[in-house]
């Protein structure tokens, strides 16, 4: 069992259940630890007792939020046989699954302490071998889709589409 799972009710869950609210909304920048401290009823000295830094307590929000979507594009990637259609629905159940938990700014923004990107590891699982690298590039384009949603520089539905026209054969 994972040492930071907190016990329900916990000061612990309550501070990591406003976390994930809080960096889902704001991201990593936008999240100040007293003001979360303040929203949660503790001391700063609280959070850092229970997390160590505001980078950890992201660290977990961020790893709990990309297990989830992955688990959504796994699911849809194993019902679909044909290779490129199965990181085509991949994406978009992702894409729509990170939208409805509102975490596209979280997810749309780059990790801020150098881990894996567990979304590209995953892309990079189920890309042809005749197109090993497509993972970075749909990454790129995954996050930037979700990001720029957040930052309501393009609506949900337009971002889907643009996703979608990736996959396209025939673009006449």
């Amino acid at each position: 069992m994972k040492n930071w799972i907190p016990i329900p009710g916990s000061v612990k869950a309550k501070i990591l259940n406003l976390a994930v609210h809080a960096f889902s909304a704001k991201g990593y920048k936008g999240v100040h630890v007293k003001q979360l401290a303040e929203e949660a009823g503790v001391t700063t000295g609280a959070i850092y007792h229970h997390f160590g830094s505001k980078e950890q307590l992201y660290s977990i929000v961020r790893e709990e939020m990309e297990r989830r979507i992955i688990d959504r594009m796994e699911g849809a990637a194993a019902v679909i046989e044909d290779q490129a259609e199965s990181i085509h629905g991949a994406i978009l159940v992702g894409f729509d699954a990170t939208v409805k938990l509102k975490a596209s700014k979280l997810l749309g923004e780059d990790s801020q302490n150098g881990e894996p990107d567990r979304i590209e590891e995953f892309l990079q699982s189920i890309e042809p071998e005749d197109a090993r690298g497509v993972s970075v590039i749909l990454k790129a384009a995954f996050r930037s889709a979700l990001l720029a949603t957040a930052e309501e520089r393009i609506s949900v539905e337009d971002a889907r589409n643009a996703l979608s026209w990736l996959f396209k054969k025939d673009r006449r």
